[in-house]
């Protein structure tokens, strides 16, 4: 083996190409990988030497950088900072950045994974990278260090056609992005985390309606607090949380009633009833009809689901 290869403990196989000693690792995305949202398309790392520089340059995919020692000068479209360890960084596609090194105590040290995806812009948004401002400060690299080398290992020894080693990588890429996002959330009181949380819980409620859900678990999937949850949701659907529940459960038995062959009792007991007679209370409470007698004006229509208004 040439002397210009250095082998690390960790398996890394760096190579000396003069200005860097670096590590570049490929990876093919197969069919399983590309019915992910985000798969990678190469990574590695680097330790640069004094006057280490990069670009002016652009790529194809979404380049996350790391940085473990030393500083790096980011030069993107529209700005430029200086990161330090911890920092991290985001190449988008088809813009131009310039990366070098900035003289300091520690050369620059660097970890880099390229992903590529229909869900990996998205994802990048949720933990705080833009294209206008592709960085992220405090230490979110260091979080991120321990998955981030599992990541590496695995693309250096990949298996293709492993369908189990396609969902270990990606297990891990999931728990990166859950490393890089500890300490963020939405903020509760903007409009657009507002939608986002309403959106969710009333998605949550169309699928679990039937289950027997309570008002608390509703606010639970939406991650934010029963008191906030019930104001906000009563304020956008102009009822209240348990009312919607109910309503839903109502429109399904109304599908259910006039779509299908099923019995009342098989309704009542599919829909998370305790028992026919309160299905058969709850349904003529709000239509005036008993299940049976609804089922007989609606056979041969088309029924349309109620407004979700209160009685």
């Amino acid at each position: 083996m040439s002397d210009s290869f250095i082998i690390l403990s960790g398996g890394a196989l760096m190579k000396d190409y003069g200005n860097e000693i670096a590590e570049f690792l490929y990876y093919a995305p197969g069919t399983a990988d590309k019915r992910c949202a985000l798969w990678p398309v190469r990574a590695g790392t680097t330790a640069t030497k004094p006057g280490y520089s990069a670009g002016p340059k652009k790529i194809e995919s979404y380049s996350l950088h790391f940085v473990s020692r030393g500083q790096v000068h980011l030069e993107y479209e529209g700005g430029s900072v200086v990161l330090n360890a911890g920092n991290a960084f985001c190449l988008y596609p088809m813009r131009t950045y310039t990366y070098r090194f900035v003289p300091s105590p520690e050369n620059l040290e660097m970890s880099w994974l390229v992903l590529d995806g229909p869900g990996a812009e998205g994802m990048l948004d949720m933990i705080g990278f833009k294209p206008e401002t592709p960085f992220v400060e405090g230490r979110p690299g260091a979080r991120a260090q321990g998955t981030l080398k599992r990541i590496l290992s695995l693309l250096r020894n990949p298996s293709p056609g492993d369908l189990s080693a396609v969902l270990r990588l990606q297990s891990l890429l999931y728990r990166l992005f859950a490393k890089l996002a500890e300490g963020r959330s939405e903020p509760a009181d903007s409009e657009e985390a507002q939608q986002g949380w309403l959106k969710r819980s009333l998605e949550y409620i169309e699928l679990h309606a039937a289950e027997g859900i309570s008002v608390t678990q509703a606010a639970e999937a939406a991650g934010v607090s029963r008191t906030h949850f019930s104001s906000a949701f009563s304020e956008h659907t102009g009822m209240s949380p348990a009312l919607y529940i109910a309503q839903v459960r109502l429109d399904k038995a109304k599908r259910m009633l006039a779509d299908t062959a099923a019995s009342v009792t098989e309704i009542a007991y599919s829909l998370g009833y305790s028992s026919v007679y309160a299905f058969t209370r709850a349904f003529k409470h709000r239509y005036a009809l008993t299940p049976t007698d609804y089922r007989a004006a609606a056979r041969g229509l088309v029924v349309e689901p109620s407004p979700r208004t209160e009685p």
